[in-house]
């Protein structure tokens, strides 16, 4: 069953790229890939640069999922080949998350965020998966996984 874990972050959506960046490079050693679900392309590269600064796994940036990149950064509806963990900064639950052994749901000072990542919170309580809550609100440098 999918463990999914929140990370309240302080500040705005600007925290969240460096924190995005340090839990696929902290994941990476034990999980077999890792796919970054996007809201759309806005950010992307910047995103990209961040993960590249600390990982030197193979990257791939696009609409879709293609080949077998170990990261993948896509704002598409198809998780390809992924099931290690999924990082969802994306608004709403994709339909197959399920599939993914990890979730990170990142919770930060934005329009309309907050709110969502509270529905996303009661649907994963409502059908039983593992929550973890994680608050590097005032201290970001925490373990990020437990």
């Amino acid at each position: 069953m999918t463990r999914v874990h929140f990370y309240q972050l302080g500040g705005g959506p600007e925290t969240s790229w460096e924190m995005v960046a340090r839990l696929v490079a902290s994941a990476l050693p034990r999980r077999p890939d890792v796919l970054v679900r996007l809201p759309g392309e806005s950010g992307a590269l910047a995103l990209a640069g961040e993960i590249r600064a600390l990982c030197s796994e193979p990257l791939h940036l696009g609409a879709e999922v293609r080949g077998e990149q170990t990261i993948s950064l896509c704002w598409g509806d198809d998780p390809g080949h992924h099931h290690g963990l999924l990082v969802n900064l994306a608004p709403g639950t994709p339909r197959w998350f399920g599939r993914f052994e990890q979730l990170a749901e990142l919770v930060y000072d934005h329009p309309g965020l907050v709110e969502d990542r509270r529905s996303a919170f009661r649907f994963y309580r409502e059908r039983g998966y593992p929550l973890h809550f994680h608050d590097l609100s005032q201290a970001p440098d925490l373990p990020l996984w437990p």
